[in-house]
Formats: C-alpha cells, sequence, structure tokens
C-alpha cells in the first residue's frame, strides 16, 4: 500500500473526496495514489497540500500516518512548548537506568 493510500484512509477520506479537495480528476488520483507512471510531480504536491503533509512524506517508506500527525502537531506548538518537549527529550537521553551490576 503507498503512503498516499495510507494517509488517505487514515483521515477516513475516499479517492474522490481527496481528489476533489487536491483538485485533480479521480482517475488522475487513482493513477498517483498507485504510484504510476505518467504523474506530474504537480499532482503529488497538491495531494500532499490538500492534506497538509510534506510532499516528501507520500514517498518514505518508513514513516506512519500517525508519527506524521505528532510531527505536525509539534509543529503547531508555540515556540516555548516546542522547546520544553526538546529539553525533556534531552533530559532524558541523559538519565541512564541503572544497570545489572548496580543491584548486585
Amino acid at each position: 500500500m503507498s503512503n498516499i493510500r495510507s494517509f488517505r484512509k487514515h483521515r477516513g477520506l475516499t479517492q474522490e473526496a481527496l481528489a476533489e479537495k487536491a483538485k485533480v480528476s479521480q482517475p488522475h488520483y487513482g493513477r498517483a495514489e498507485r504510484l504510476s507512471g505518467g504523474v506530474a510531480l504537480k499532482v503529488y504536491m497538491q495531494i500532499a497540500e490538500a492534506m497538509g503533509l510534506p510532499l516528501y512524506t507520500l514517498f518514505y517508506e518508513e514513516i506512519s500516518p500517525i508519527e506524521i500527525e505528532l510531527i505536525q502537531a509539534f509543529r503547531d506548538l508555540p515556540e516555548e512548548r516546542r522547546k520544553g518537549w526538546v529539553d525533556a527529550l534531552q533530559l532524558a537521553k541523559k538519565e541512564k537506568a541503572p544497570s545489572d551490576e548496580e543491584y548486585e
């Protein structure tokens, strides 16, 4: 399954609804979702924009729709809140779990 289809289904959209939102014909959208040849980059850009996603996420196989939503939610936070989350993450990485040797 392509990322485009996965993201579309995650949002509960039909091909027709997303095609309309992206301002492309449904058959053209279907070819894009199947990653068929002959689809212009502009179409993929319109699809990504319609879903509020960066273009690369349509083709990147290692990222799930929920990860994209988390990234977007993080980016939508005010600067101070983002900084707080980054600081907390860095602190968590510095903290080391006790080793087995420390329990002996």
